[in-house]
């Protein structure tokens, strides 16, 4: 299954989560689950866990994962850049747990509050510091109970941001790997190893896919034609729609 990548603009979000569904995907952010009621399927870097009320599910930034609500399920999502977490921004940036998934017994009494905490504080400038002061408390009990191993390719993770970040916001043009490779000085062969290693597929599958994303949107308009949409989204073509709309869909 294709990762989509997800370009936050905001350095913090936090909300409840209520049956939460949602695909494969990335982000630059790190992001923390609490849950609280139910139970929910998560899948990270191709693994599978079962997460129960009481749970903590902690992802590093550019964690591939997806949700899959099993029972009514309901917690506490917060979604934040490593620059908001202080002293743990290193630890954030330069390792990972093999293991992301804290049991109820793991997770000390102070994460509630804290999460709680920063979910009842408004993302204002003038708030900032209390939001840090929430985070390094919840993130010094977090890493106290989580197994950490340092990144072996540390520049990979860069690049991979780098190279999902230009391509969310061009794969309407005519993007090559060739062309990407070198905006982003590195060699072809390396960009698409990396790709493929970290998002599952080539570089033009996913510029395609991104662009179906949009055709689907499209189609719901009554006003735009097929080939409008279909010169709207980047293909040069209405035969190279079709087909690759039907790769993607399985359907015409």
């Amino acid at each position: 299954m294709i990762a989509f990548y997800e370009n936050n603009r905001m350095p913090l979000r936090s909300f409840r989560s209520v049956d939460l569904n949602f695909s494969a995907h990335l982000h630059k952010e790190a992001e923390l689950l609490l849950m609280q009621e139910g139970e929910i399927a998560v899948t990270v870097n191709g693994k599978q866990h079962t997460a129960k009320a009481g749970d903590m599910l902690v992802l590093f930034p550019n964690t591939v994962h997806s949700y899959q609500s099993k029972f009514r399920s309901r917690g506490i999502m917060i979604i934040f850049g490593p620059e908001l977490a202080g002293e743990f921004n290193y630890k954030l940036t330069h390792f990972f747990s093999p293991f992301p998934l804290l049991r109820q017994n793991q997770v000390s009494k102070d994460v509630p509050y804290c999460m709680e905490g920063i979910l009842n504080t408004d993302a204002q400038p003038g708030n900032l510091s209390l939001i840090k002061g929430y985070l390094l408390v919840l993130l010094s009990r977090v890493f106290s109970a989580l197994e950490l191993q340092p990144l072996r390719q540390e520049k990979d993770f860069d690049l991979l941001h780098r190279v999902l970040l230009y391509t969310t916001e061009n794969f309407r043009e005519r993007i090559s790997l060739d062309q990407v490779a070198k905006e982003l000085g590195v060699s072809r062969y390396y960009l698409s190893r990396t790709f493929s290693q970290k998002v599952g597929c080539g570089l033009n599958q996913y510029r395609n896919a991104l662009r179906i994303g949009l055709a689907q949107h499209l189609l719901e308009n009554p006003k735009l034609s097929i080939s409008e949409i279909a010169f709207e989204c980047g293909f040069d073509s209405l035969r190279t729609f079709n087909r690759v709309f039907r790769e993607q869909l399985k359907q015409t």
